[in-house]
């Protein structure tokens, strides 16, 4: 060390927190308001991190600095990541950690954002925040989403009037003894039973022995009730009627 140098305090090789001292950089002499001068000394050191800063000695050993910078980025690192491996959020299931990204908003204020590799109950993969899934803002891939949409264009385009026009276009019931929409065996009366439903309302069209009868009226009907809505709301075809939604829960 040179001789103007003497009365320092020489911290070379000592360490301060993460900052090992490797030698004596420079010396600054500053005049404060009483017109006391001072010598201030800078230090070369190493951080655990690797890098190499120049630092005032004095805030080295009073503990006011304490590695390049880098343990400030810690500190506002946020909590320990919880892990989310194998855990589900409605119909995600978390297969593996992705990435974590530091955000500053607006206020000042640092976020640290983690995501997680998910795969969907309908099999797709995707990427999705921890927070979103841990507050139940994320629960699909997005098939849910596209269930509401469908949901609404349904309202908008297939229910008019009270009205389902897609349940119009169906002649087949399956659940029907003659397998045609609107048309039944009594066994009571020993007959073909005919009705039609419209805006909730059924209406009775007859009972006939022959079941050739009760379709033509059940026609008949279909012409007169049915016809004139689908061609008001030019009613064609539509995506896909949703009967139950559990379908896509």
């Amino acid at each position: 060390m040179h001789k103007s140098n003497l009365n320092i305090i020489d911290l070379t090789g000592k360490r301060f927190s993460e900052l090992l001292v490797l030698e004596l950089d420079s010396k600054k002499q500053v005049t404060h308001a009483n017109g006391k001068k001072k010598n201030i000394y800078y230090w070369k050191c190493r951080c655990d991190c690797g890098k190499e800063v120049i630092k005032n000695g004095d805030s080295l050993r009073r503990g006011h600095t304490k590695s390049c910078g880098c343990a400030n980025i810690k500190s506002h690192a946020g909590p320990k990541i919880k892990d989310l491996t194998g855990k589900r959020f409605g119909k995600l299931l978390v297969l593996e950690f992705v990435d974590k990204k530091r955000t500053i908003s607006k206020k000042g204020y640092r976020n640290t954002n983690v995501y997680w590799k998910c795969k969907c109950d309908c099999g797709k993969e995707v990427i999705r925040l921890g927070d979103s899934l841990k507050i139940g803002a994320t629960k699909s891939c997005g098939c849910n989403k596209k269930y509401k949409e469908l949901i609404e264009y349904n309202k908008k385009t297939i229910f008019k009037e009270g009205t389902n026009l897609s349940s119009l276009n169906s002649a087949i019931n399956n659940s029907s003894t003659t397998k045609v929409r609107g048309v039944s065996f009594s066994k009571a009366r020993n007959k073909y039973m005919a009705s039609i439903v419209i805006k909730g309302k059924r209406y009775n069209l007859g009972s006939y022995t022959n079941v050739e009868d009760a379709i033509n009226a059940r026609k008949e009907a279909e012409k007169k009730y049915y016809k004139p809505i689908l061609e008001k709301y030019n009613y064609k075809k539509c995506k896909k009627v949703i009967e139950n939604e559990e379908e896509f829960e």
